[in-house]
């Protein structure tokens, strides 16, 4: 930051931001009023200090995903279109205060996208225009010469490219190898950054994202044992961290879990998933989540059961 806080009380809202980030409750959150801890700290900081830029942006940040989650509820479509427009306001602010913040810049990039993803009837109508994406991928190369060596920079520059691949016109054979090359140098950074600071909420994210992304491309090309093996890594780091303990259930059911599950590595696909399911008693989780639960714990000692009985006929 150019201008970091001189206030610790502010400071220290912010590592309490970033802290409470590590459950990965954003994922798990399909209303935006739930996020409200988060605005509570954020607003408290910018009264205390109304020229830090950090605390703009992630409020920016936090203000986006608002919108993004809002666009999914047909009742809440006037709210998503506020909340777009208050997220392009408080970025515009931080940029005013620090113009290489990294997270105002990376909110104002991605909005033309989300602008684009919220107005659209149907997810399967989504696709970004040539022009957005030739500006997207623009404006992150910018990014990259500022943070080469950024994990959120490489992960949004690879996103571009993996967004690229599905455009006619443009569209080329190299851009998911692009795509899987910057997010796997997003991957070793963020997990780098946290072998250091544990609690970056930021890294935190980006390492499960780029997990997730990879892990399921190299499901999709048939390469197993490398999907498995990155799930792996991020399960570690959250075992030493005592961060599975406190993990919002269904994505990492879902996301990690099912990793597992379609590497055959049924015994740590049970694992994750029970882990969910006791996550979600703690955190009173309605009744069909938990339901759901039970059922995909359920199929993964079927599974289970089924491989072992496999392996001993052969």
């Amino acid at each position: 930051l150019s201008r970091p806080t001189h206030s610790y009380k502010a400071f220290e809202n912010m590592s309490k931001v970033k802290s409470n980030m590590m459950s990965l409750d954003i994922l798990g959150h399909d209303d935006y009023n739930n996020l409200n801890n988060y605005f509570i700290l954020l607003e408290e900081t910018i009264q205390i200090d109304p020229d830090y830029s950090e605390a703009y942006a992630y409020l920016a940040m936090f203000t986006l995903w608002g919108a993004l989650q809002n666009s999914f509820n047909d009742d809440s479509a006037e709210e998503s279109d506020s909340l777009y427009y208050l997220a392009k306001s408080y970025s515009d602010t931080a940029l005013e205060l620090d113009e290489r913040n990294e997270i105002a810049l990376s909110v104002n990039i991605m909005m033309p996208i989300i602008a684009e993803f919220i107005t659209c009837d149907n997810f399967e109508d989504f696709t970004p225009s040539v022009i957005e994406i030739r500006e997207l991928i623009k404006k992150t190369k910018t990014m990259l010469s500022y943070y080469p060596d950024s994990p959120l920079t490489n992960l949004l520059h690879g996103g571009a490219y993996f967004f690229k691949s599905f455009v006619p016109i443009i569209g080329e054979e190299d851009d998911e190898q692009f795509a899987e090359e910057y997010f796997l140098k997003s991957f070793n950074r963020s997990k780098k950054i946290l072998d250091s600071s544990p609690n970056d909420g930021i890294s935190y994210y980006i390492f499960y994202l780029t997990t997730v992304l990879l892990s399921k491309n190299y499901i999709e090309n048939n390469e197993l044992l490398d999907a498995a093996e990155i799930a792996q890594e991020y399960v570690d780091f959250a075992e030493n961290h005592n961060l599975l303990s406190s993990a919002y259930p269904w994505p990492l059911a879902m996301d990690i879990g099912s990793v597992f599950q379609k590497s055959y590595q049924f015994d740590n696909n049970i694992k994750i998933k029970k882990i969910a399911l006791n996550n979600s008693f703690k955190l009173n989780s309605p009744d069909d989540k938990i339901a759901a639960l039970y059922h995909h714990v359920a199929h993964g000692y079927l599974l289970l059961g089924e491989y072992d009985s496999a392996k001993r006929s052969e």
